[in-house]
């Protein structure tokens, strides 16, 4: 009865509660008694003699028992668990919109640097790391990613940061690039220009946008030849929002991508049933990653791309699929 009256006031306290009962359950069949404030055997009879001394109330008192416990151990371990979920809940939020665009603490910094290292055909541009003359806190977190970018592999312009002062100040990154075009027509600011990213500026993007900060792009004919401005302003207040499972799917055309760089590695030496079997395999992989987005990312894999008979495969079929493959991953959203 004390066991049982523990549980009910005291579920917390679970295996005191059951202890006295089954303290109490072995004191019953071992006959044993206080009389007189002394304890007292009664070792004359057999243990099946005491067992049959046990009526159907003391059996139905002990089931009475175990069920008082299992119901409390029940409520109190779904009570439990509903906490736990309750304060889960809470916290994926809050590390959602605590996340600042411009966090380089771990892991995020090791992830960051993985995608930073992403394998490209065409040799690296240099990199120009850059902040905004009047923004002391752009130009320390210029620094930060300057060195996260050596780390990576790149060939940073002058190994410093550049201070600059643009025309029209934004925040967030921008990746700069020449025009390349002497004497070309001046657009109002509104307007912008058409250009077609190197590949090392499209794994950077993709890259920044992965880590959901926001980019931007801009022109800069100071640049040298070959050359990419990695520009940063102040930190937004928040970057692009995008679902878990798409950054997973993201996650995964990035290492196509990265694939895709050595399959073309191999297919630039020669055509041969090495380079087709890569790229068989390869493109297997791809189909399999679309899938998981359904249409139109499918659908539109399947009708612009070639990859029905593989005798037909050329480098600059190789070429479009990667392609393809990077605008999708921009169109996730």
């Amino acid at each position: 009865m004390i066991g049982t009256g523990l549980l009910v006031i005291y579920p917390e306290a679970l295996w005191v509660g059951v202890s006295f009962v089954v303290i109490g359950v072995l004191l019953l069949i071992c006959d044993v008694k206080i009389e007189h404030g002394h304890i007292e055997y009664d070792t004359q009879q057999s243990l099946w003699k005491r067992l049959r001394r046990i009526s159907i109330k003391h059996i139905a008192l002990f089931f009475i028992f175990i069920l008082v416990i299992g119901l409390v151990w029940y409520f109190q371990h779904q009570q439990v668990a509903k906490t736990q979920f309750q304060e889960s809940k809470k916290k994926i939020p809050s590390l959602e919109y605590s996340q600042r665009p411009y966090d380089l603490s771990e892991p995020r910094r090791g992830y960051f640097l993985e995608l930073l290292k992403t394998k490209q055909f065409e040799p690296r541009d240099t990199v120009r790391i850059g902040c905004i003359s009047w923004s002391d806190a752009s130009c320390v977190v210029a620094g930060k990613f300057l060195i996260l970018f050596s780390q990576a592999g790149w060939k940073i312009d002058s190994d410093r940061v550049y201070r600059m002062d643009p025309d029209i100040p934004v925040d967030g990154m921008a990746i700069a690039s020449s025009n390349g075009i002497i004497n070309q027509e001046k657009l109002p600011p509104h307007l912008g220009r058409w250009k077609v990213m190197s590949s090392s500026q499209i794994i950077i993007n993709m890259a920044f946008t992965q880590m959901a900060i926001p980019v931007r792009s801009v022109e800069d004919d100071s640049l040298p030849p070959k050359t990419i401005g990695i520009y940063f302003g102040p930190e937004p207040s928040s970057g692009p929002n995008t679902s878990a499972a798409h950054k997973t799917i993201r996650k995964q055309i990035i290492g196509l991508v990265s694939e895709a760089a050595e399959v073309q590695n191999i297919c630039a030496r020669a055509l041969n049933s090495q380079c087709k079997n890569m790229w068989a395999q390869w493109n297997a992989k791809v189909s399999t990653c679309l899938n998981e987005l359904g249409p139109p990312f499918i659908t539109e894999w399947k009708n612009q791309v070639s990859n029905k008979n593989i005798e037909y495969l050329s480098k600059p079929e190789i070429e479009k699929q990667k392609s393809l493959l990077i605008t999708l991953f921009f169109e996730i959203k």
